[in-house]
Order: C-alpha cells, then structure tokens, then sequence
C-alpha cells in the first residue's frame, strides 16, 4: 500500500523536471495553454455538459497521468464556468477520475501551482485535501458538485479492478503521461484497451502524442483516431473516439455482480440514524437525493452514541482488499472531518492516537517491520515510550503505533452537522418491524400499518438490521459493550491524545475521561454493571505508567450493542436473497470451482449497511460514499476485490464452498 513519489528537479521559472522520466512536466512556452488546447477545449466540455444536462446523469473524465493537476484545474475552472452559466444545473456531477503512479510531494505541488496565479483558489482547494501517499483511490470531495479520485499505483492493473462491472463508462479521456519514449508503460496496448473497456461507446480521448505506437494501440482496442493542430512548436496532437471497443472488461464471479440501479433514485428511505445512517443521509443529500431517515428512538441512540469516538485505521498484517479498505476509510474520513468545519461544528479532534501491539491483535501482535513495509509513516509509525510519552503528555505504559491524524469525535456535533442539509428529513420514535415490496416498491409497516414507501431503501440499524425477513439470516452479530466516565484532574488532563489499550482512553472533555469500551458477548442487557466500571478503569489504568493518575469517580456510564460479523468487515451493497442463491449456487457444495453465468439473486433496491463493530467511526463515512455511488450509478471508490470482501453474500459462498450446509430460516 506503500508508493513511491515523484523525484523533481527544478529547471527556470520552477519547472518541474521528472528526475525518473528525465522529461519535463509540462510546455516551456505556456503549460496553461497547452492543456486547454490539447485537453480541455479539445474535448468539447460545455457541449458535452449541455447534452448530459437533459438527461440529469453525471460526466466521468478520466485522466492518464494527473501529475501535479493543471488538466485537471482547467477543467474545474471550465466546470465552473458552466455552472454558472447554468443555474439550472444545480444538481449535476462532474467525476474526475486520475491515474498517477508516482504523486509530487505536496510541497513540490505547491511550488508547481504557484506558475498558475489565475487558479489559485482551484488549486489551494486541491491542496486542502490532496494525499501524498499510499497507493489506492483517494476521493476527495470538493466544490462546485465535483468528486476527484485520484488512483494511485500503476494505471493497467488499477484499470482491470475499475472495469470489473460496478462502475459506468468513462466519457472522455486526457491521456497526458511523459512522452512513450520516456515512459512507456503509461502508452502499452494492453493499457489502451483497459481504457476501451472503462469507457463508454463514443467516448474521446486526446493526447499531445501522435507517436505511431500510440496511434496503433488506440486503433487495436476500437478507437478511431485523428491527428489535429498541435500547440506552439507541436505540430500535430491527437483525438481518438471509441467506436468498437475490442477489450472486455473483467467480469466478477456471478454471485458477486450486482443488479445495475434501475436508475438514480429522486428518494432513498434509510431505517437508522446512528452513524451509518447519518453519514449515508449526508452522502445522498450532497448528490441532490431527498433522504427520509427513520430511527425507531433518537439518532446516535445506539453504539454509535458515545461522547467521544475513535478515529483510527484498522492495522493489518497484509496488502489484502481489506487493508486497503480500512487504510482508505481512515483517510476518507479525516478528510471529510476536516472539510465539514472547525472542531466547534464537526465535532473533530485531530489529536494523534497510540495503539499499542497487543491492541491491534491479541493472539497475535503485529511486527513493526510488517507494518512499516505496508503502511506509510504519515500515515502510521512504532515509537518508543520516551518519544509517546512526550507527544501525549503522559507516561505511556509500552511502546505502540503513533497515527499522527488519528484523534476523536463528538458524534452529537458531527451528526447535528451532518444532519443540516434541507434534503433530509429526520422521523424519530419511528419504528419499521416488517418490510414488503409490492408495484416496484417497498413499504415500511409497523403494527400492521404502512409508515413509508419507497422503491430503494437502505438498513443501517445495526444489528437490527437483521430482525427483518428479506435480512434474517445474515450473521450480524451482537456485542455488549459499557463505557464509564471518570472524572478528570489537573494531572490527567495533561493527555493530549487517544490511547488505545484494552481499554480506549480519551483525553478530558467537559472535566471528565471517556473509558470505552467493554466486549460481552453473551449479554444483551442494557442495564449498566458497577463491576464493568471498575474493569474499564483498571485496564484504562494499565495504559499509563502512572496507573493512578486516572480517577475512580465515576461520573456516568452508557451500554450499547454493536454490531459485527464473523469476519469483523462490515456488511455492504444489496442485499441478497440467501435461500435463492443458496440453491442457485448449490453445485459449489460438489465442486467449488464450478462455473456459473447466472448473476446472484438481490432484492431490487434493498440495501444494507451494517455490522461496522468498534471501527464504524472510521469505516462508516467511507462505506456511505461507497453505497451511495452503487445506489446513484457513479464510480466508486475501491475495487472489484473490495466490494466482494464486503458484499454480503460472502458467507453463503464460503459456506458452500467448504461444504457446510447454510441454515436458513
């Protein structure tokens, strides 16, 4: 998950020179004009948006090679532009898909950006939010109804996992990597016809290159291709369009595909407003998409509501889908935090978190070597007690991992802000017991009445997500956890920062230390136990040196159930219709390599997404984005391997596949 960054060298006027590709970023004569002409006034943009606009769906642009962002700043600019001059398109989406193997620094994109005054404001937006590290998809959500990903690693296999099925077509293409000569690998044919099969048919694509292997790979994987006027002392440039795509796109096993949205829904229904509930509403309210939002009590009743949350990535020992998934909810989510508003509205705190080794995995600690080799140091790195000790202002007990942008939340902040788009409309003391379709919709009863309708709907509540007859034998499982409050004092409110331990413990918030959270298994009951108290501050205690330097006075405590999984990753997409596909798939319990054509069974427009556990403050955020660009037919974010380590008909296909005989209700 590691990358590598882009080397410069500065040539006059600070240009950047690519010290790996020995070639220049960009035209000596007037790089501004230059994109324009080759990419963006090449592309038609306006006219494109106009025709799009009648219909109300979005425009994908994707780029080869986003270098230090000037196609893509111009195109922003043009973006805007066009909004204003359409009002009327509030509601529309422009998607900027970019392949980089080697980002700049993001001093180095500073610097770059610096020759481009007239962009200014596109350009320190972009910063705000720009990742230097760590390969994956990198979403940023920006202004003007604008989403950029920014995929970083090599473009041809970051290609194969975009077309496995989930994702619409590319509209236009700017392939903009160093000159074929100097960086082959960005111009193969096998790349172009990963581009052909991302595409839609008619899309274009433009290019400074006319070399003739470039011409060629394009014309093999289906595009026609012309050359046109070139800029300043380039002769020619190229344009290609997509007429007969030769390439096809990798097709996932068929019970991972998913039935295409019959088309973006105008109102989504979500039965629960804890965490997952609230991000998802807010995620939909962004893209225009009314949101009515049911809690059977009040938002963040649930495990979800505790005063301070934890903000951190889930560590694992491999480059797995599921790392890269936990690795990106980590960044997605300190983003988004951010960009909400200052700590007084997002109810942010960006304080740096220590988990030590035992935490991360009990049976098994990880080495910091494993770690290192995975992750990078801005994002995660093992320090000695000395130097924890001193970013945290307490005696640590051991050393641990030190994520510098980890820190905590207030959910009541972060959701009363999440909450305040006017395309939400929040129905509290709203319970849904029974769930039927009928005419293409669902209607939400309770006690034998209708309280809702609606033709796509989406669980997030929790563990109860599974109470329903379509969802009843999905493994959601239930923990009981209690938290305690202790009282600070003017030594411990020297803790700076989140430990976490086998208990989690957060620096003072209103004159008292949040101690989360007990893990009960077997226990349902709401009702808070004094000897739970007394566990959590002992093992809070052990975090520290100084055991007692935390208080015994408890001051108040909470019990709530999360909700988790056999494999603790969360439940994410449609849901699926278990007892069909049990007999569907049947043959996989004789033969797991067994063939199928038939795409699994879902119920149309019925969605869950649950069963985050102890990292849904992390993971939740991101897996809204995720669902919400499934449910509106936009890019999403992660690959085909992710949404299949997600999905949740997994376990019926494990199942099956060993041989054991699913049993369901």
């Amino acid at each position: 998950m590691r990358v590598d960054n882009a080397r410069l060298d500065w040539l006059d006027n600070s240009l950047p020179f690519s010290n790996r590709h020995q070639d220049i970023y960009y035209s000596r004569a007037d790089a501004r004009g230059e994109s324009r002409h080759v990419f963006v006034d090449a592309a038609e943009l306006k006219k494109h948006w106009d025709e799009r606009m009648q219909t109300g769906s979005g425009f994908v642009i994707g780029e080869l090679g986003f270098g230090c962002g000037l196609n893509f700043l111009e195109t922003w600019r043009c973006w805007r532009q066009w909004r204003h001059e359409n009002p009327e398109a509030t509601n529309s989406h422009l998607h900027y898909i970019a392949f980089e193997k080697y980002p700049p620094l993001a001093a180095d994109l500073a610097r770059v950006q610096a020759r481009w005054p007239e962009l200014a404001e596109f350009s320190s937006a972009l910063r705000a939010g720009y990742p230097e590290h760590s390969a994956g998809c990198h979403r940023l959500l920006l202004a003007d109804g604008l989403t950029l990903d920014l995929h970083y690693g090599d473009a041809e296999s970051t290609l194969s996992q975009f077309n496995a099925g989930l994702s619409p077509g590319v509209d236009l293409w700017y392939a903009d990597g160093f000159s074929p000569r100097r960086n082959p690998e960005l111009w193969t044919p096998s790349l172009f016809q990963q581009v052909a099969a991302a595409s839609r048919l008619g899309s274009s694509l433009s290019s400074y290159s006319v070399a003739g292997s470039v011409r060629r790979a394009l014309t093999e994987a289906g595009f026609r291709v012309e050359k046109r006027p070139g800029f300043a002392d380039k002769k020619e440039k190229l344009w290609a369009g997509l007429e007969c795509p030769a390439a096809t796109a990798a097709i996932p096993q068929a019970w991972f595909r998913f039935p295409a949205p019959a088309s973006r829904p105008d109102r989504v229904l979500i039965i629960g407003a804890g965490l997952a509930g609230c991000s998802l509403a807010w995620a939909l309210a962004r893209r225009g998409i009314g949101v009515s939002l049911l809690d059977a009590a009040t938002p963040l009743s649930g495990a979800s509501g505790n005063a301070q949350l934890a903000m951190r990535c889930r560590l694992m020992a491999n480059d797995s889908a599921l790392a890269g998934f936990y690795l990106h909810s980590f960044l997605f989510t300190r983003r988004l935090l951010r960009g909400l508003g200052e700590q007084t509205t997002s109810g942010w705190h960006e304080t740096g978190l220590l988990q030590f080794d035992d935490a991360v995995n009990k049976r098994q600690p990880l080495q910091a070597e494993t770690i290192a080799s995975f992750y990078d140091e801005r994002v995660v790195a093992h320090l000695d007690v000395k130097t924890l000790s001193q970013r945290l202002g307490l005696d640590v007990a051991r050393a641990g991992y030190l994520f510098p942008g980890g820190g905590w939340v207030d959910p009541d902040r972060l959701v009363e802000r999440l909450l305040a788009s006017g395309h939400i409309n929040l129905h509290s003391h709203c319970p849904v017991s029974e769930l039927e379709f009928a005419d293409g919709n669902w209607n939400l009863q309770h006690a034998g009445e209708t309280i809702g309708s609606g033709a796509c709907v989406v669980l997030t509540n929790g563990a109860d997500a599974a109470r329903f007859r379509q969802t009843r034998n999905l493994p959601l499982q239930t923990i009981r956890g209690q938290a305690t409050h202790i009282k600070s004092s003017i030594a411990s409110r020297r803790l700076r920062g989140v430990i976490c331990g086998e208990r989690t413990v957060f620096p003072a918030y209103d004159d008292r230390h949040t101690l989360s959270a007990s893990y009960d298994h077997h226990s349902q009951d709401l009702s808070p136990r004094a000897v739970d108290d007394l566990n959590n501050i002992d093992k809070a205690r052990a975090c520290l040196n100084q055991e007692q330097i935390l208080s015994d006075r408890v001051v108040a405590n909470r019990v709530s159930l999360r909700a988790n999984t056999p494999d603790h990753a969360p439940l994410l997409g449609p849901v699926p219709d278990l007892k069909c596909m049990s007999r569907q798939y049947a043959g996989l319990a004789r033969d797991a390599s067994t063939q199928f054509d038939d795409a699994g069974t879902y119920f149309p427009g019925l969605y869950i997404h649950a069963g985050h556990g102890s990292n849904g403050m992390t993971s939740a955020p991101f897996a809204s984005e995720i669902l919400a660009s499934l449910i509106c037919g936009e890019p999403i974010p992660v690959s085909q391997e992710v949404m299949d380590a997600l999905n949740p008909c997994r376990f019926l296909i494990r199942d099956l596949k060993k041989q054991r005989q699913p049993e369901l209700d």
